[in-house]
């Protein structure tokens, strides 16, 4: 919300002058936020800002990609990471990813892949950048025999509050006869699994998906794709990849996700856009998604970011620009981005494990379903073409490239804590003023980078250093009627001109807020050149 100090002054003279009749609006109501860090991915703590821009900060791809390549014979040209934890007891960051062979038949070599190609298999590392794949001895793979790191199942979930130490990892699996009835399995340690035994636990299709446990309803939450997709309104009332809810109180009975639908595309998104999945998980009470946005027409897929307060209102962040793109036409990702695995949430970086392709994603019968790619007028004759896949194919010229050449290999992408998305100001001061919150002593943290703008851009954009001032930022604390604390004044506090995840605030030297303890207060930010992600009010 952007108001001038003059309009400010008015609406305080008119809301004295109601007071005074009795009438006036209520009281805000304080927001309890006591230790935990707060996002700045909406207004949910924002009651003003004033020369400030909300900026999607868009992940970095490492270095060192790809960092996971086919490179064992049952491999084939494809290895896509779709579960990556760190596992705090063993200092190991574990990846379970799946693995497809793509040499087809000559007949077959432009159809979908063939479903028994794929497997699935395991990995380790010490620094989740460099990975090892161990000899595990526990499903057969032809050609290797059991001296290979395949597993029969992926995790969907590592569920560190399960008491049963046998469930520890869980999985939504494939069941019935065409592997898209929905069943789960578990695990003691994502290696060894047991199917459960009433399975399939939903006994209609159901795609690609994740699941979370979700402590705020106290139940696990499935974000699923529904088989077949229900129409769309905003697409034309066609059928087309969407994400829908399910949720379950104990992982065995589910909702049809059919039911929910929470993510699908709208009236702003382009008529080609599809939500292939939704990697979906909670940070600082926030709901995030890394949707797999494809785009029909050009066959390629980026991410893009949505949030939730609830998990079933979402936002679309950044107007909708990509938060990880495909990369150049030589990279291994230059034609597609899919982020199945939730991230990494370390201490002071989130670490990112995605899917990227070498080549546009297939032309299936679906997205000719939808007429993604119809010419403006068809000859007379050729709707009948448009019911069997190759001649619809052939007649519009797009016939995708066979799929024993797409490549598909593994990449990470960063992010700094709490890093998604920044309220940004630049030379022309800036000021952020957070709703009435309740102090409950402890100190003030901020997640801010007050950095020498030259600096920081020279390090992004190597040859062209840009000119800027110091960075730096002030706070001060506010009473719930918006009058400034005593000892707490902007010019009293200690500048921040640094870079960090946690500066603590402090004024003269003091960051104790214990005086102010139960007290309903504001906080002030001004900024100057920086960028401000997070805070922290309290222990």
């Amino acid at each position: 919300m952007k108001s001038s100090r003059t309009g400010n002054a008015l609406w305080i003279l008119l809301a004295g002058l109601l007071g005074a009749c009795g009438g006036g609006p209520p009281p805000e109501q304080a927001l309890e936020v006591a230790g935990r860090f707060q996002l700045f991915v909406d207004d949910h703590v924002v009651r003003e800002m004033r020369q400030v821009t909300r900026r999607l900060n868009p992940l970095k791809k490492h270095p060192a990609n790809p960092i996971l390549k086919p490179d064992r014979p049952w491999e084939g040209q494809f290895t896509h990471p779709n579960f990556v934890v760190f596992d705090q007891d063993d200092r190991l960051y574990k990846m379970w990813y799946v693995y497809i062979d793509r040499d087809q038949e000559p007949g077959e070599q432009y159809l979908r892949v063939d479903r028994s190609s794929a497997g699935r298999a395991y990995a380790i590392s010490r620094d989740g950048i460099v990975w090892e794949k161990p000899e595990l001895g526990l499903v057969r793979v032809p050609g290797a025999g059991l001296k290979n790191n395949a597993v029969v199942h992926n995790p969907s979930l590592y569920d560190i509050r399960d008491p049963d130490p046998r469930k520890r990892y869980k999985a939504v699996i494939g069941t019935g006869d065409n592997s898209r009835d929905m069943g789960v399995a578990f695990s003691p340690d994502g290696l060894t699994w047991t199917p459960y035994p009433g399975n399939p636990v939903i006994d209609q299709k159901v795609g690609a998906g994740k699941v979370i446990w979700d402590d705020r309803i106290q139940r696990y939450v499935g974000f699923l794709r529904p088989l077949p997709s229900p129409p769309v309104a905003a697409m034309g009332n066609v059928s087309i990849r969407v994400i829908g809810r399910s949720t379950s109180p104990d992982f065995l009975k589910w909702d049809l996700p059919q039911n929910q639908v929470v993510l699908a595309p709208d009236e702003q998104d382009p008529m080609d856009t599809q939500f292939y999945t939704a990697s979906v998980f909670k940070d600082r009470g926030v709901y995030f998604a890394f949707l797999s946005v494809y785009h029909a027409n050009s066959l390629m897929v980026d991410i893009q970011l949505a949030f939730s307060r609830d998990g079933i209102e979402w936002q679309r962040v950044g107007k909708r620009h990509p938060i990880l793109t495909y990369g150049m036409p030589d990279r291994f990702d230059s034609h597609g981005i899919y982020v199945y695995s939730p991230p990494v949430v370390l201490e002071e970086e989130i670490r990112v494990y995605y899917l990227g392709q070498d080549e546009g994603h297939t032309l299936t019968p679906g997205d000719l379903a939808v007429m993604a790619h119809r010419p403006a007028a068809l000859p007379p004759g050729t709707e009948e073409a448009l019911s069997e896949y190759r001649g619809a194919a052939w007649w519009f010229g797009v016939m995708p490239q066979p799929w024993a050449l797409h490549g598909g290999a593994g990449g990470l992408a960063l992010a700094r804590r709490d890093g998604f998305v920044s309220l940004d100001a630049g030379a022309d001061p800036g000021e952020v003023v957070t709703r009435t919150l309740w102090c409950r002593g402890g100190t003030l943290v901020v997640n801010a980078d007050a950095s020498d703008p030259s600096v920081w851009r020279r390090e992004v954009n190597r040859w062209k250093k840009h000119p800027g001032g110091q960075g730096e930022i002030r706070v001060e604390l506010l009473d719930e009627n918006g009058s400034v604390l005593s000892g707490f004044e902007a010019g009293r506090c200690d500048p921040i001109r640094a870079d960090s995840v946690a500066h603590a605030v402090s004024w003269n030297g003091q960051s104790d807020l214990s005086s102010l303890q139960d007290r309903k207060i504001r906080i002030r930010f001004l900024l100057t050149n920086a960028k401000l992600y997070s805070f922290r009010l309290g222990s």
